[in-house]
């Protein structure tokens, strides 16, 4: 019994310090958007997260936009008296951009004790914080696609002359954050970027940008890097490797998290050379956050549901990439495609294995990974047998299961305690 115990306050050990932003030196941003509905109480359970993850395992939490209903006051009053709203939306730890629902007068009065200014009002603006144990810095770059105050030449200029005073570095890691896609893969939304979101694009690629937060599509996509036109971003070395020094960027990833508390929309057309699209159901009421840890050159990014105890429940998306290293592909870094879901396999865990049963004759892939996405161990066969993982000198945890078999994929979650 006092094993059992000793195992399990050391498992809770290790998952409090696996994902501690200020705590274990990285530093950690949460991604999300879209919440106005508050969808099965989404917005409601996503804001308990973060209250309660605030200095502890997130720093800062970004807002892609489509906080309100349609912008008029009652519809401002309704989002902040949701559950935990309040207390999540505050400070030096929420950030947010403005949308096609967010109206420009209530969103000035409401969000201006809140948010960063840019000296006349918080419609845009730029925010950077230090990495702990790194030279590097973060930077966000709050823009504006809809021009309540200043077109998007002045953003820039604004943009430029902040990012001098910071003295960014192509080194440094630069998010950008608009509403609407730039690249979005489906037909109902803005296929292509406007021109002026062009211009936003073209602004962060030479100077280091790495990742774009959009919303506006009730969807969640990551694509690969992808160039300014919208293509995969290549170099000499082939394709995954834009980044083979970290000034020398050719493209940005981009990242559509519309999940914080809105019906889905599934109307899309897969871009499948450029975009990994997990499949989701139609009106599916899941709350998705988007988690990215940052280590110096390296960063660790899941997308994961939160559920109504506002913990981290099942897992969307897993994926590690170190700069300066090749771009990972989907196949030699594993990724979740799917939520989790029942398996045509028995699994069987135990204090020091793991058992997989194939109960059929098939060709199969298994991979198991662990949080960070680093891979575990691999099986493949094509007949049916019985899979053993010896976990004896394996860390307790949480891994991730990932079956490639009878032309699907299937993913489960796997806790390890000993």
């Amino acid at each position: 019994m006092k094993n059992k115990i000793f195992f399990q306050i050391s498992l809770l050990f290790f998952l409090s310090v696996s994902f501690a932003g200020t705590e274990n030196g990285r530093f950690t941003v949460a991604a999300w958007g879209d919440s106005r509905s508050n969808h099965g109480s989404s917005f409601s359970e996503i804001s308990g997260y973060l209250k309660n993850a605030k200095g502890k395992t997130v720093d800062v939490h970004f807002h892609n936009g489509d906080f309100t209903g349609d912008g008029d006051q009652k519809y401002w009053d309704r989002s902040w008296a949701w559950e935990n709203v309040r207390e999540a939306c505050v400070k030096d730890y929420f950030f947010m951009c403005p949308s096609n629902h967010d109206d420009d007068g209530p969103y000035q009065a409401e969000l201006a004790d809140i948010l960063p200014s840019n000296g006349s009002n918080v419609f845009y603006y730029h925010q950077s914080w230090d990495i702990p144990g790194s030279k590097r810095k973060v930077h966000l770059l709050a823009c504006d696609p809809y021009y309540w105050d200043q077109p998007v030449e002045d953003q820039l200029a604004y943009f430029e002359e902040e990012l001098k005073k910071a003295n960014a570095k192509p080194e440094d890691w630069i998010f950008g954050l608009w509403h609407p896609p730039s690249y979005a893969p489906m037909s109902y939304k803005y296929p292509q970027p406007t021109a002026d979101q062009q211009k936003f694009i073209e602004f962060m690629i030479p100077r280091g940008g790495d990742f774009v937060l959009n919303g506006h599509a009730h969807i969640y996509r990551r694509t690969h890097i992808l160039a300014k036109d919208g293509s995969r971003a290549e170099t000499v070395e082939g394709p995954f490797s834009s980044y083979t020094s970290p000034d020398s960027s050719s493209g940005m990833v981009h990242i559509i998290n519309g999940r914080g508390g809105t019906f889905s929309n599934n109307e899309y057309e897969t871009w499948e050379n450029h975009v990994f699209a997990p499949r989701l159901t139609e009106n599916d009421a899941v709350g998705l956050l988007t988690i990215m840890e940052i280590d110096d050159n390296t960063v660790y990014m899941r997308t994961v549901e939160i559920g109504n105890e506002y913990e981290e429940a099942d897992t969307l998306d897993l994926w590690t990439w170190t700069r300066g290293a090749p771009m990972p592909t989907d196949t030699a870094t594993p990724v979740i495609e799917t939520l989790q879901q029942d398996l045509p396999f028995s699994v069987y865990t135990h204090e020091q294995s793991i058992r997989i049963d194939i109960p059929f004759d098939t060709k199969y892939d298994v991979d198991i990974i662990d949080l960070k996405g680093n891979l575990q161990k691999s099986f493949y066969g094509n007949e049916r047998t019985q899979l053993l993982w010896e976990t004896k000198t394996v860390s307790a945890g949480i891994y991730y299961l990932v079956i490639k078999a009878t032309g699907q994929l299937f993913t489960k979650k796997i806790t390890l305690v000993k």
